[in-house]
């Protein structure tokens, strides 16, 4: 018997199958910002990682970045420019927790 408790959004997308078709949603969320991470040496995605981590405690992130609170909220707005969410709403912070949730995933693969 499966305890409900023990059910991550990690085992929930891989169980809905496909490996690729899930590389690929998580490039169509992130790709332009993975992009312009490599080009330009930003960290995007990161910043994004950590500040999902600490609850979207901007404050908590900046800290844990040894980054002043502003640099976080520039690089947040920069990463709703690059993939067009707006991360104030639960649906599109859903996506992208989700995009980056397959993206670890995909490189542990």
């Amino acid at each position: 018997m499966i305890d409900l408790t023990d059910i991550t959004i990690d085992h929930l997308l891989l169980e809905l199958g496909d490996p690729q078709r899930l590389r690929q949603f998580a490039m169509s969320v992130l790709g332009r910002a993975a992009e312009y991470d490599r080009t330009r040496s930003t960290e995007l995605l990161d910043t994004a990682r950590v500040v999902l981590d600490t609850g979207l405690d901007r404050r908590a992130a900046a800290a844990r970045l040894h980054l002043h609170p502003n640099t976080v909220a520039q690089r947040m707005r920069r990463l709703e420019e690059l993939t067009g969410l707006q991360l104030s709403r639960p649906a599109d912070l859903l996506q992208l927790a989700s995009a980056l949730t397959v993206a670890r995933i995909a490189a542990l693969g």
